[in-house]
């Protein structure tokens, strides 16, 4: 649209029921984002407007993250409750796409491993999939 940034292009499609109970818990973690176009180049202008990369996200307990940009966002989503979060959905997602019987995780050894394994290596995204795919609770029935 003429004479909008992508990120008020967003923010009109909470106007449509339809759209706006997604986008509203999706994109104000998408906004951090918004200096990189779509091609992943930085900018500071999109389409002849300043780039508004600030938000603010309130995260299913309750913690209330305000940022600027993704600079701001991204320590805060590298913590200890965060990780073991993602670990549990991706852990979660991966067994069901192998075939394995979803069971749940919660504080079990094997999604404490994962997770440990994860932050051990600065929450990296690969050893935690490797960290996953070789646990017995992914590799079991």
């Amino acid at each position: 649209m003429p004479n909008m940034t992508s990120r008020e292009e967003y923010l009109a499609t909470l106007g449509d029921p339809a759209c706006a109970g997604c986008h509203a818990n999706i994109d104000p973690l998408g906004f951090s984002l918004e200096h990189f176009d779509a091609a992943g180049m930085y900018r500071d202008v999109d389409d002849g407007l300043p780039v508004d990369s600030s938000g603010s996200y309130i995260t299913p307990q309750g913690i209330n993250l305000n940022f600027s940009s993704i600079a701001d966002l991204a320590p805060a989503l590298a913590s200890c409750e965060v990780a073991r979060c993602w670990s549990m959905r991706l852990f979660d997602n991966a067994r069901q796409r192998a075939g394995v019987t979803p069971v749940e995780l919660g504080e079990t050894p094997d999604l404490n491993r994962v997770v440990n394994r994860m932050s051990g290596a600065n929450f990296s995204l690969r050893t935690l999939i490797r960290a996953i795919v070789e646990s017995p609770a992914f590799l079991r029935p």
